[in-house]
């Protein structure tokens, strides 16, 4: 399978987000998987290559709160 994992920060840069999406693509690949990093260039400051529009996003009706019995 193959897995795209998209992320803030990755080493070299270090952070827990960094540590945390390169153990994520190790133990990916581990399981016999492909895992694709996309993340900015360490060093260099991000730019918007694409805008897509965003969906519009719904909510799902509140259940009602539970009834105390007397």
């Amino acid at each position: 399978m193959r897995v795209v994992i998209v992320t803030e920060s990755f080493p070299p840069d270090v952070n827990g987000v960094a540590h945390c999406a390169q153990q994520t693509a190790r133990h990916i690949a581990a399981r016999g998987h492909e895992p694709l990093v996309v993340a900015p260039a360490a060093g260099r400051a991000a730019r918007v290559v694409a805008r897509a529009p965003q969906p519009p996003l719904g909510r799902a009706p509140e259940p009602p709160a539970p009834q105390k019995h007397a």
